[in-house]
């Protein structure tokens, strides 16, 4: 049962990521009706963030072995070099052509997305060490 609910850890993690990304996208577009664009995506990307840590640290990555605190901290870091690493992935697309707007967005949402999995999996949520 174990090995099954870590070998689809990858699945959670995506359906998850993607409820969060729709709260944050139609949060926005609310949001901006009301408030400065700027200020409409801080609300939304920080709810989404919020809703992101609550689902994967009951639900993607349960068991983990660090206070919450902890996890919740090293998530805000790794949320904010994951918006410079998709600012910095866009850049460096548009590099080759600079009328592209929408593939350098979705290269730099697959960069992030694997980033992100891979950094919460190992670093903010590590599974209990099995002891046999």
């Amino acid at each position: 049962m174990l090995s099954a609910w870590k070998r689809y850890s990858v699945l959670r993690f995506t359906f998850f990521s993607s409820l969060m990304f729709l709260v944050d996208f139609f949060g926005y577009l609310l949001l901006s009706q009301v408030f400065v664009p700027y200020v409409a995506n801080a609300f939304s990307q920080g709810t989404a963030a919020v809703g992101n840590f609550v689902f994967q640290r009951t639900v993607v990555f349960p068991g983990s072995r660090r206070r919450v605190i902890t996890s919740f901290l090293l998530a805000v870091v790794i949320s904010c070099i994951s918006i410079v690493l998709g600012s910095l992935t866009i850049y460096i697309v548009r590099l080759a052509e600079p009328t592209w707007i929408v593939l350098p967005k979705v290269v730099a949402v697959g960069v992030v997305f694997v980033w992100n999995y891979f950094t919460r999996k190992h670093l903010v949520f590590p599974a209990m060490i099995r002891r046999i």
